[in-house]
């Protein structure tokens, strides 16, 4: 079952393949890419983990979200933020946009 949140203003929801572009746009960006290696920052890379991510969205039970900020009205890509479920009833969550 998909994933989708709104709010007001935003869009939570699983990723889709066709936000390839989108999302190698915000990976590309100098500001994401300080915080992460320079091998994690190709587009091949990226890539690949927007496949993960949609792979992840479909696997029972489900430990790992990684969800696409979009703008209500533009529909526009803005971001992304993660919650993940870890062993010993640990979470972790990540934030970034754009």
């Amino acid at each position: 079952m998909a994933l989708h949140l709104e709010t007001e203003r935003l869009i939570l929801r699983d990723f889709e393949l066709g936000d390839i572009e989108s999302w190698l746009q915000i990976t590309s960006h100098p500001k994401y890419q300080t915080f992460y290696p320079k091998e994690e920052c190709s587009p091949e890379f990226n890539a690949h983990l927007l496949e993960m991510f949609v792979e992840q969205a479909h696997q029972i039970p489900r430990t790992k979200f990684q969800l696409v900020i979009e703008g209500k009205e533009s529909h526009q890509v803005i971001g992304t933020v993660a919650f993940r479920l870890e062993p010993n009833d640990q979470a972790r969550s990540d934030l970034v946009w754009r």
